[in-house]
């Protein structure tokens, strides 16, 4: 539709082609031009002017995405997504250093792999009503099962992830260590 001419001089132009007719550069000095010609300069005009704000909305979705993904992973709490079955999906660095786990081994683990067995009817219970919606989030103080086997105590905020449409497609945790606190607390008693 649109297809490059050149002046005399070697610059190039714009011309327009509509069914085969061409209507001669756009922006001539002192041409006159039909309504036809008008109305599909115009529409070529919008058309353009569309694909520039979509490529605008994209590049700004990018940098945002780009932004965000930034924040997880440099984030010095530690962050893991789960899908709603608990399957970890995603964790930022500073969770898997507190675990001891790779990213890729996490990938392979159930949250409650790594919860002491008396603690699991209590997060099954909390996710539950997280999931139907009876709780909006949680924060428990637990104990979790490192890679080396030892364990480390966490304060664990928990929520659930939405989709566009307000529906749950997984949980968010964010992690902070409370080892030391949990020393502290054992030796005033």
């Amino acid at each position: 539709l649109i297809n490059p001419i050149y002046n005399a001089d070697g610059n190039e132009r714009v011309s327009i082609r509509n069914r085969g007719s061409q209507f001669g550069p756009i922006g001539g000095m002192g041409q006159r031009h039909n309504a036809q010609d008008l109305d599909l300069m115009d529409r070529a005009v919008r058309a353009i002017g569309i694909a520039l704000l979509r490529w605008q909305g994209m590049q700004a979705l990018r940098a945002s995405e780009e932004q965000f993904r930034r924040v997880f992973d440099d984030a010095a709490t530690g962050i893991a997504v789960t899908s709603l079955d608990c399957r970890f999906l995603d964790a930022n660095a500073a969770y898997c250093a507190l675990l001891g786990y790779t990213l890729v081994e996490l990938r392979q683990l159930h949250a409650e792999d790594l919860t002491l067995a008396e603690d699991v009817p209590e997060m099954r219970r909390l996710t539950h009503e997280l999931l139907n919606g009876t709780r909006g989030s949680y924060v428990v103080e637990r104990r979790n099962r490192t890679k080396s086997g030892s364990f480390v105590w966490l304060r664990r905020s928990v929520s659930v992830k939405r989709d566009p449409h307000g529906m749950p497609v997984g949980l968010i945790g964010i992690v902070q260590d409370i080892s030391q606190q949990k020393s502290a607390e054992q030796q005033v008693m």
